[in-house]
């Protein structure tokens, strides 16, 4: 429907206490990544009521059982992605009675789950054979191995792998390969259906941020067609919270970092 539609998105989970009514001391439950392929309008529609759902949270008293501590109420990743799945399933019905070629959908949950101590990538997809029933799946997650969304996953795996073989394993360019392909083929006249702007996130154990991706040479901070300085600007006395990120990688990836000499 738009170039301008974020694919990747932050949620943070928030809780209240009961007598905070007036909401002025959250407390973080969670943050994690949400992305999306597919039905724009089922992906958009997710991670808006997960983060209305999860962003107002109170926690459960227990009257009648040992009541846990705040640390053992916080869910597992795994819960989030049910809580996804329930809701994209609603939302491809909706759409697939008027529209069933139209509801698509692959969703990723993604970051550091507290409950598992672990990182933790969990996708959630329908399929041409029962569109109206998802599963999640729990990705595996390694430098060498990518979660790929979309209707052409075949062709990006390939082509990940065919520019992997131009780096040395373990390399900051055979690490960041997936980023490479992605900002060649958002490079070219016809993309085709991988449209939209290149967005990348990064899962650190206390957080999941969105990263700039700046033009080499230039004071351009694009974010999804956006520009931060020139198109949003301040917001009352505060600004967006991109602080760091990459350079747009050159076709073959990025030049070697050398140790600047005395």
């Amino acid at each position: 429907m738009t170039d301008n539609c974020p694919k990747l998105s932050v949620i943070h989970a928030n809780s209240f206490d009961r007598q905070d009514f007036l909401r002025r001391h959250p407390k973080r439950v969670i943050s994690f990544g949400f992305g999306f392929a597919g039905s724009t309008l089922v992906g958009a529609n997710v991670g808006g009521m997960l983060a209305t759902l999860l962003g107002d949270l109170s926690e459960i008293q227990y009257y009648d059982a040992p009541d846990l501590q705040f640390e053992a109420k916080i869910p597992a990743l795994a819960d989030i992605a049910e809580l996804a799945r329930k809701l994209a399933e609603a939302y491809v019905k909706s759409i697939g009675v008027s529209y069933p070629t139209g509801a698509k959908s692959e969703i990723v949950i993604f970051g550091f789950c507290r409950r598992s101590t672990s990182f933790k990538v969990l996708k959630i997809s329908n399929s041409p054979h029962a569109p109206a029933l998802l599963s999640v799946e729990d990705m595996p997650v390694s430098d060498a191995q990518v979660a790929v969304l979309g209707d052409k996953k075949a062709v990006i795996e390939e082509l990940i792998k065919s520019k992997r073989s131009q780096f040395e394993v373990g390399t900051s360019n055979w690490q960041r390969t997936p980023i490479i392909v992605l900002s060649n083929i958002l490079s070219e006249n016809h993309p085709g259906s991988i449209g939209g702007y290149l967005q990348m996130c990064a899962a650190f154990r206390d957080d999941v941020r969105h990263l700039l991706i700046s033009s080499p040479g230039t004071a351009s901070f694009p974010f999804v067609g956006f520009e931060l300085f020139k198109n949003i600007g301040c917001i009352g006395g505060f600004a967006p919270s991109l602080s760091f990120g990459l350079v747009k990688p050159g076709p073959d990836g990025w030049p070697d970092y050398v140790e600047p000499t005395a």
